[in-house]
């Protein structure tokens, strides 16, 4: 009989498992859309061979009594025609296991809580689930897939590269929030916006900007005309999450990513697209250099490393840190742009679409990614109205006559 291994949670895995009773958990979701449509035999297959080489994302939450921690199963989901809202949560009970495949015609979706892994460690996960989709399905032999080892993908890189924090003070004033009306419980509007990358690239050069930035400036922008007279004087904040991956090595696919953001208030004069965009240029340059995003990154593992913070029972934590996020969530928005994703050589043939997304919680969110030349920007949105992913959507299409909308159409 195969030994089950447990995980002990990394450091955000700690923070999403005492949220994880919250109405919207978060939850990623990455979809391929395929040539042909989807067969779910050769699905269950690549899954099963998938997760031979992720053990560590086939696992339940279990709690003891002063941490959760990640027990290894031994099934696998079962693989259904998609039939829940699109990120619905993942966790219900400790025996439900933390991420879920389903599809639909030619879609595979690959849904998967955070409490296991972030955006970046998703993927080469959801990659390797479709390349070995493609290898059966198509009988494709020699596919190359990750050269990583499970020790290696299973490696806790917050603690690896913890040290210890030291206090520095963040300057923050009030942030504008949006308080229109919430949709019910687990409802939301989700959008895919499908661009031209080139097109987008060449604009953003034209600013002598990257895309995350111009994207960045763009949201502002969109922000800043739906905001009141009396709400001019607060600060529009996008967070930004930030793979650690590109700052120190690792091949981890649990979560390693740290959290900055670009911050901006209204001057009373005009706020044009070229002034907002100078000002995201010069607050990424200096926010994303490594020694701050270090210093950031220490400040969140700081908390699980408290040795009064451990001796807590986790019924004490569950309701400290969700209080916490109560009143801690002072962002306007988020922008995460998990970057280009690519297949091998011999997958590629295969695969027409590929688009990455992240549940809103409670307010909005953007989720960014790039296959091919095909730019998607995912919006996911808890308000029943929202005229910033209006002005949003709307300022981006412009860019491209050949712009293209999937929406879940709630």
């Amino acid at each position: 009989m195969k030994n089950t291994e447990w995980y002990k949670l990394d450091n955000m895995g700690v923070y999403y498992a005492s949220t994880k009773d919250r109405k919207n958990p978060t939850v990623f979701r990455f979809t391929a859309t395929m040539k042909d449509d989807v067969d779910v035999v050769n699905l269950r297959v690549a899954l099963e061979d998938t997760m031979e080489l992720y053990p560590n994302f086939n696992v339940t939450l279990k709690k003891g009594l002063f941490w959760y921690y990640l027990e290894e199963e031994h099934h696998l989901p079962d693989i259904k025609e998609e039939n829940k809202a699109v990120c619905a949560r993942v966790y219900r009970s400790e025996y439900d296991i933390l991420y879920r495949v389903s599809y639909y015609k030619k879609r595979i979706n690959f849904e998967v809580s955070h409490i296991v892994s972030d955006g970046r460690g998703t993927i080469e996960v959801f990659k390797t689930l479709i390349a070995n989709y493609v290898k059966y399905q198509y009988k494709v032999k020699n596919i190359k897939l990750s050269n990583s080892t499970i020790e290696e993908h299973s490696e806790d890189s917050f603690d690896k590269y913890y040290e210890k924090y030291k206090k520095d003070k963040l300057k923050d004033g009030k942030i504008f929030r949006l308080k229109n009306k919430l949709l019910p419980y687990e409802d939301a509007k989700f959008i895919e916006l499908h661009l031209n990358c080139k097109k987008v690239l060449n604009k953003a050069h034209e600013y002598d900007s990257t895309i995350t930035a111009y994207l960045g400036a763009v949201l502002i922008q969109s922000v800043l005309k739906e905001m009141k007279q009396l709400d001019k004087g607060k600060y529009v904040r996008i967070d930004l999450p930030v793979d650690l991956r590109s700052y120190f090595r690792s091949e981890s696919s649990r979560n390693f990513f740290g959290l900055t953001y670009l911050s901006y208030k209204f001057t009373g004069e005009v706020d044009d697209l070229d002034k907002i965009i100078k000002i995201v240029n010069d607050e990424m340059t200096e926010k994303i250099k490594k020694e701050n995003i270090s210093k950031r990154v220490n400040k969140m593992v700081s908390f699980q490393k408290n040795f009064a913070v451990r001796a807590i029972p986790i019924f004490i934590k569950d309701i400290f840190l969700n209080t916490i996020t109560e009143f801690a969530n002072n962002s306007t928005t988020s922008l995460s742009n998990v970057g280009k994703i690519s297949f091998s050589k011999e997958v590629d043939p295969y695969v027409e679409t590929v688009a990455a997304m992240i549940s809103p919680e409670k307010n909005f969110k953007i989720t960014i990614c790039t296959y091919g030349n095909d730019l998607v920007i995912s919006i996911s949105d808890k308000y029943r109205r929202n005229n910033i992913v209006k002005n949003y959507v709307r300022s981006l299409v412009e860019l491209d006559e050949d712009a293209f909308i999937i929406s879940n159409g709630v």
